[in-house]
This record gives structure tokens, C-alpha cells and sequence, in this order.
């Protein structure tokens, strides 16, 4: 007689289901590889805000009277920095985060978008909104000269989208649109990422720590997407775009994201030799 696998427990099938936790699993096993080659671990949370920009040539251009507008995104998860000789480290991450791109501009004429249900008219403003979630694995190499705190950074990380939507508001007269972007997207983006800060020691008898620093991320492969009109800007799947007779958009251009964030946390260090070196010794 077979037997049968055990039954997941609703709790366990939480655990199963929820990404979060099996990459938080991946970045503690990840992380504790490194410890028998480390001086210290600093284990903590961080988060920060962050201006973020879908960079896209057509956009720029200005075609239907877009225009960029500054947004705020966000984001918060768990981080680790392996600390080795000579003020030299390694810096492991995981994060949630949430990319906002806004979009606005008054029309000069009258017309309609093609691909959505949207007729504008002169005189007629627009605020128009992208937002994409996604979960970010950053690892940076790190330098922290003479051991004072402030260090530099510069790695890569790579993101998986989790989901996109587009959404616009217009005014005289009153309209609104919303849109599941998330097809018009690819899986996931490669960052390259450089950046600087500070680690502050908050207590002379405890390893606790006080973190902020700024990183500059640039994204390394087409985003694709949807310009401010919420027009799919993906050439494979945009034919009335760019190759019908009189075309939206003459020349097709990739998106690339760049975001400037500022970031804060709180780390604990820990001194693995020293941790065993004391077990040692109480044995």
C-alpha cells in the first residue's frame, strides 16, 4: 500500500504559496555561506523612497502632449552585508518595491488614441499613472575606507515583475481609464546599481546600527510597457503603432528604468569568530 503524502496545513500552504517567504529562506542560506569567510554580518531591515523613471524616447518627444511628471515610489526589505578584511563586503538584499511613474499634459487638438477607448479634446488636461510591483534581489560589492562608516557600493540585482496597471484621469470633459499592464512587460529586469552612505554605530555596548545611504539603479533591458496615453509601446505587438499607413509613432524605443533612492535601516553585527571562539572557550 502507498503511502500518501501528508496533508499541508492551511499554515503550511501559506508558507508554500507565499514568494516572500521561500526567497527569504534562499537569501538566510545564501547569506550564511559567506559566514566562515567574514570578520562580521550585519543582519537587519531597511527601506527608503526613491524618484523613478520609465525612460522611453517616444515619450520624451512629447507626441500627444505628454509630458513626465515627478512620482514617488518605495521600498522596504531584508538586508545583509558580509564583512570582510580591509574594509571590504559583500551586500545581500531582498525587496519589495513599488515603481511609479506619472504622466500629465493638456491637449493642443482633438482626436482619438488608437488601441483604447479614449477621445480627447483641446483644452482638455490629463494625469495619467503607471505602477509596477516588483521584487528585487539586489548584490552589491561594498568598500568602506579606513572602517569609518561611510562606504561605496556597486553591484547588479535583478528584479521580477509582479504585476503592472495603467490608470488615467481627464478633465473638461470628466473621463477615466484603467489597465492590467502587466502582459505589455517582461518577467523580470537586470539593474546596474552604484551608490554611497553611512553606517552609524547607535550604542558603544551593543552591535546595533543605524543606516542611510543613496543608490542611483539603471535598468538594462526593455521594460517595454505603455507610454502616457497607456499605448502599448511593445513594436511585436503594436502594429497599428508603427506600421500602419499613417503610424502613431514613427520609430520604435526600448524603456529603460532609472531610479535615484534614498534609503534607512537598522542592522545588527555579529562577530562570527568571536561567537565561537567564546563556545570554545565555555566548553
Amino acid at each position: 500500500m502507498k503511502n500518501k503524502p501528508p496533508k499541508l496545513t492551511g499554515q503550511s500552504r501559506h508558507f508554500s504559496r507565499n514568494p516572500m517567504f521561500k526567497y527569504a529562506l534562499m537569501f538566510c542560506f545564501v547569506s550564511l555561506g559567506f559566514v566562515g569567510f567574514s570578520q562580521s554580518i550585519d543582519v537587519g531591515l531597511s527601506g527608503g523612497l526613491s524618484s523613478a523613471w520609465l525612460l522611453n524616447g517616444n515619450v520624451m518627444s512629447g507626441k500627444g502632449n505628454q509630458g513626465y511628471r515627478l512620482s514617488i515610489s518605495y521600498n522596504y526589505g531584508l538586508h545583509t552585508t558580509i564583512n570582510f578584511a580591509h574594509g571590504y563586503g559583500l551586500e545581500i538584499e531582498i525587496q519589495k518595491a513599488i515603481m511609479n511613474q506619472d504622466y500629465g499634459g493638456t491637449f493642443s487638438g482633438s482626436g482619438a488614441f488608437p488601441g483604447i477607448p479614449v477621445t480627447y479634446y483641446a483644452g482638455q488636461s490629463f494625469s495619467a499613472n503607471t505602477q509596477i510591483s516588483v521584487l528585487k534581489f539586489p548584490v552589491l560589492f561594498r568598500y568602506e575606507p579606513e572602517i569609518k562608516g561611510n562606504y561605496v557600493e556597486a553591484g547588479i540585482a535583478y528584479e521580477i515583475i509582479n504585476g503592472a496597471d495603467y490608470s488615467a484621469t481627464y478633465k473638461n470633459p470628466d473621463q477615466a481609464i484603467g489597465l492590467n499592464i502587466a502582459s505589455q512587460l517582461p518577467k523580470g529586469d537586470f539593474l546596474a546599481i552604484v551608490g554611497l552612505g553611512w553606517d552609524k554605530k547607535l550604542n558603544h555596548d551593543a552591535n546595533l546600527f543605524f543606516h542611510f545611504g543613496f543608490r542611483l539603479e539603471y535598468g538594462l533591458m526593455d521594460l517595454m510597457g505603455v507610454d502616457g496615453h497607456g499605448q502599448n509601446l511593445n513594436g511585436a505587438r503594436s502594429v497599428i503603432l508603427y506600421e500602419q499607413p499613417t503610424p502613431y509613432y514613427t520609430t520604435q524605443h526600448s524603456t529603460h528604468s532609472l531610479e535615484l533612492s534614498f534609503n534607512v535601516g537598522m542592522f545588527y553585527r555579529i562577530y562570527p569568530k568571536s561567537m565561537l571562539h567564546k563556545r570554545a572557550v565555555d566548553f
